[in-house]
């Protein structure tokens, strides 16, 4: 049986996934011009150390989002090593893209856990180093 070359996009994944960018924008602006100064009004307001700890979970909630992305990452990269093709059968694209078997599919894996780690770890560093920070400053 020969194995298809191209996978092609889902276009109704590819309008999901567009909604989703555009909510996660809206969203972004909307923290930045009305949540944030209403955030440090309220904070301005609390004693310190009540600030503080409000600012830690902040931050924890803020770095927890790109570290479930990695384990996504990670979890994507193993079936693609499983599979032996990239991306991984039953996986839906945003464009058409080319399909990549064995060595190919297996090297791209090891990157994609490679850059998953990264970011993983690059969270886990953060969280410590501003406990750490926040600590000193209590």
């Amino acid at each position: 049986m020969e194995r298809p070359e191209y996978l092609p996009a889902d276009p109704v994944y590819r309008k999901k996934v567009f909604i989703l960018v555009l909510l996660i924008a809206l969203g972004g602006i909307l923290c930045l011009t009305v949540l944030i100064p209403r955030l440090e009004t309220y904070l301005a307001q609390q004693e310190s150390d009540t600030a503080l700890n409000i600012v830690k979970y902040i931050l924890l909630i803020i770095l927890l989002i790109p570290a479930l992305f990695s384990l996504l990452m990670v979890r994507i990269a193993i079936r693609t090593i499983k599979q032996g093709q990239f991306p991984p059968e039953g996986f839906k694209v945003i464009k058409d893209t080319r399909i990549l078997y064995d060595a190919a599919a297996k090297a791209k894996a090891r990157i994609i856990i490679a850059i998953a780690l990264l970011l993983f770890i690059m969270c886990i560093s953060t969280a410590v180093f501003a406990y750490v920070f926040f600590n000193l400053l209590a």
